[in-house]
């Protein structure tokens, strides 16, 4: 059962940090798009909108990362409570 509980929190923290990179991609493209880029939005080189991707991005993964350790550290203590996982 630990090791089930281990695997999901691991799982899970991954999906958050992917979760919440890819949202902060998405709006910091959106926030990229509205830059005054005098080659536009559609250049096929690394203009606003992609830059604001790749930075939100970053962003997102970084602010993601404390709550993923988060989580994974409170199912691994869930998991270790001698009812398993019940309280009470």
């Amino acid at each position: 059962m630990t090791g089930s509980l281990r695997l999901a929190a691991l799982g899970g923290s991954i999906c958050l940090i992917a979760l919440v990179a890819i949202w902060g991609g998405v709006v910091g493209g959106l926030i990229g798009l509205q830059s005054g880029d005098p080659r536009g939005p559609f250049d096929p080189t690394l203009n606003g909108g992609m830059r604001g991707a790749y930075a939100g991005l970053a962003a997102g993964a970084v602010v993601a990362t404390p709550l993923a350790l988060i989580f994974a550290r409170a199912v691994h203590r869930w998991a270790r409570l001698p009812t398993g996982g019940r309280r009470g």
